[in-house]
């Protein structure tokens, strides 16, 4: 995947599992030297929960091959602190729920040998 705009070399995609028509999971790598981690915080660098947002909207983008804006954020919880150094590769676990309207609503899971780092759900619309 080429760097994105807004978050240049702050992760890859490692591989791509679709699991069902309906649930997708993807392996990331974090990149610990990334200019972020700096200041967020010097010694003990943790990942901005914007960035893992944008990470999720990002992927999705990527794998969907479409340009997404993010419509609401019905629920997001931060349930732990994703170190780089200690949490290199995290998975996104993405579930489409069904949908009336143009929106795509999504619930997705950031994930690591058995800790869960953010729970996500919202709505995208698809914007040419």
């Amino acid at each position: 995947m080429k760097n994105s705009l807004v978050l240049g070399d702050f992760y890859r995609i490692l591989e791509t599992d679709q699991i069902s028509p309906t649930k997708m999971s993807v392996k990331i790598s974090l990149n610990p030297e990334h200019p972020i981690y700096k200041g967020h915080f010097p010694n003990v660098p943790i990942a901005p929960g914007v960035c893992l947002i944008q990470m999720i909207k990002e992927v999705l983008m990527h794998i969907q091959d479409a340009k997404l804006l993010l419509e609401e954020g019905d629920n997001i919880r931060f349930l732990a602190i994703v170190n780089p150094y200690l949490t290199p590769e995290v998975f996104i676990d993405y579930d489409f729920l069904p949908s009336g309207s143009a929106l795509k609503v999504v619930t997705a899971l950031i994930r690591w040998e058995g800790v869960s780092y953010l729970r996500f759900k919202g709505k995208f619309r698809q914007v040419d």
